[in-house]
């Protein structure tokens, strides 16, 4: 009899707050659909995506060194990057403002940081099934 093996996406978490981290690792984890890696500093992120393989990234936007959208611009200007779906999360007031700046950026999503754990998932599941955006 074969067993059925699901396919693990790779999920890169960058967020200095570990709270919030922990927290959406956490969520990812428990989906059971997810393997998942995190950084706290986005340098340090933009130089391990640019040698390990993942599938999504999930940033926030406001990180102490660069900013989360300068990931984004990052990660959309180097070829090995530029297919590679990111949802940008903030803690903002003016949602529609963060999210078209986001998406300028080259997110490929935006959520609240104040949604619930089944959003948050959703929107990563969304993300993983949409076409790639250059």
């Amino acid at each position: 009899m074969m067993a059925f093996v699901m396919k693990k996406y790779r999920v890169l978490v960058i967020d200095d707050y570990p709270g919030a981290r922990y927290r959406r690792m956490r969520l990812l984890l428990d989906d059971g659909r997810f393997e998942v890696g995190e950084e706290s500093m986005g340098r340090e992120a933009i130089r391990r995506l640019g040698s390990e393989r993942f599938d999504a990234v999930v940033v926030d936007i406001h990180l102490p060194d660069v900013s989360g959208l300068d990931v984004c611009r990052s990660l959309k200007a180097d070829p090995r990057t530029a297919q590679l779906p990111i949802l940008a999360v903030s803690a903002v007031v003016d949602t529609s403002e963060a999210e078209r700046s986001a998406q300028d950026a080259g997110a490929s999503a935006f959520i609240t940081d104040e949604a619930d754990g089944d959003a948050f998932v959703a929107a990563v599941h969304q993300l993983l099934e949409r076409p790639a955006r250059a």
